[in-house]
């Protein structure tokens, strides 16, 4: 696919979640979420959090997205959304973080997903 001249995005939510949302979304590179609390740090966004779901055995970096979220974030990157083309994105949610239909590119760029 990579070699192909085909424009894709993959899209990775960490956890899936059945049920409501615990916070908004988080975007980031291939590997940017690895569960460690230390290597998720995100500026202002450094206290662990209590998750119904932790994304793996996080000791509380991130949260799991729900089916919704995910499906939010799939429609932004079919309509050409910055940054989709061509590259694998993960997604978490984080409860300090508003769900308001926004998407944090790595905790910091916004973009409103409609």
């Amino acid at each position: 696919m990579r070699a192909s001249s085909l424009d894709w995005t993959i899209v990775r939510p960490g956890l899936l979640l059945q049920g409501a949302s615990q916070g908004g979304v988080l975007l980031g590179e291939a590997g940017r979420w690895t569960g460690d609390a230390v290597t998720d740090r995100v500026a202002g966004m450094e206290k662990p959090v209590k998750c119904a779901s932790p994304f793996v055995a996080s000791g509380g970096a991130v949260c799991a997205a729900t089916r919704q979220q995910v499906a939010r974030v799939c429609v932004a990157a079919l309509g050409g959304g910055p940054g989709y083309s061509r590259r694998v994105v993960e997604m978490v949610t984080r409860p300090e973080v508003a769900d308001d239909g926004t998407m944090r590119i790595d905790g910091a760029m916004d973009h409103t997903l409609g």
